[in-house]
């Protein structure tokens, strides 16, 4: 589930979405809330509670578009966030070594990495071998209105 800053406005947010669910009758272990990096580490502070709302009421957030470093994931992991999303302009184009501190880091912090922009079998074996545990991409399928396909090779 893909949301905005525009949902910070709303102190409740992450109790009507946990209503929703339970209506429903879905467990929040089959929901992913995205924000973009940019937006997570704006300094906004009501975006800051709103993440803090949904980690603390059982929520996974994800950061999409991950085009940062080890300074980045520092500052996502102090909201909460333990599941990044990385943009292909950076994994694909990214030094290796830098790539492999990169993972070093999200796994010193407990946070795990998705590769973003599975394009082809070559990239998915790229993705693989750099040592990405989550991929995404039309090469494993497309967008659909249930939400973003992620692919785990556990």
């Amino acid at each position: 589930l893909n949301i905005s800053g525009r949902h910070a406005s709303d102190p409740h947010f992450a109790q009507k979405l946990s209503a929703t669910l339970g209506w429903h009758e879905l467990s929040k272990d089959m929901l992913r809330i995205e924000l973009s990096e940019a937006l997570l580490t704006s300094g906004d502070s009501a975006l800051t509670d709103l993440v803090t709302s949904l980690v603390d009421a059982g929520f996974t957030v994800t950061a999409d578009n991950f085009a940062s470093n080890a300074a980045g994931l520092a500052a996502l992991d102090a909201l909460g966030i333990k599941q990044v999303k990385v943009s292909a302009s950076l994994w694909k184009t990214c030094d290796k070594d830098a790539l492999a501190a990169l993972m070093q880091e999200a796994a010193a912090r407990g946070i795990s990495l998705c590769a973003e922009g599975i394009e082809n079998e070559d990239e998915l074996e790229a993705a693989r071998a750099a040592g990405f545990a989550y991929a995404q991409g039309y090469h494993l399928g497309a967008p659909t209105d249930g939400g973003s396909l992620i692919s785990s090779w556990g």
